[in-house]
């Protein structure tokens, strides 16, 4: 990648508005619902489910589940 894609692609980036708002989580089995505001929606729930995942999410009663 030449540098000045480079510097493109870092301008669109940091010039990206995400998307705010509340993401749930709901359990199939027991039908609770889990929920969290982020300031970018697509990060928090990829994170939630990569750390579900993982076995290390901070809130231990999802997790169980």
């Amino acid at each position: 990648m030449d540098a000045k894609r480079k510097k493109e692609l870092l301008l669109q980036w940091k010039n990206r508005r995400p998307e705010m708002g509340i993401i749930s989580i709901r359990c199939k089995n027991t039908g609770e619902i889990f929920a969290d505001i982020s300031t970018d929606t697509k990060f928090a729930f990829n994170s939630h489910r990569f750390h579900l995942s993982a076995n290390l999410h901070r809130n231990k009663r999802l997790q169980e589940l």
